[in-house]
């Protein structure tokens, strides 16, 4: 797809930005992971990085994110229940809800992939 256009989104993570916060939430996907709170996290992200299938999505469909955690959220998209991925106009394509569905990253890509095509469309 190397003629595809930079396509944006937002990314709105279930957890705490910063250093210490991305320690403890390593430890807790480690020691308890079923109660880990982020699924977009616990999916597209192993104990200390970015897993590979995710970087790859991102690169293959030319995806940009802007990411706000918890903590960092703006006021305007406060009510939205986390995790979430809207558009740049702050409409939800993956809602929460979705995310309590995807067994594995694989099921959250292909849905997630679907969402892109249908914007496209």
């Amino acid at each position: 797809m190397p003629d595809q256009i930079e396509r944006k989104y937002i990314l709105i993570y279930n957890s705490k930005s910063g250093a210490f916060n991305g320690m403890l939430d390593s430890v807790h996907k480690i020691v308890s992971p079923s109660t880990y709170s982020c699924k977009l996290c616990a999916l597209t992200h192993g104990s200390f990085r970015m897993k590979k299938a995710w970087s790859g999505f991102l690169e293959r469909h030319r995806l940009k994110l802007l990411i706000y955690h918890s903590n960092d959220i703006p006021i305007r998209l406060n009510e939205i229940e986390r995790p979430a991925i809207l558009n740049l106009n702050e409409e939800v394509l993956v809602s929460s809800q979705d995310f309590k569905n995807f067994k594995s990253l694989s099921s959250f890509l292909k849905f997630f992939e679907e969402k892109l095509n249908e914007v496209s469309a």
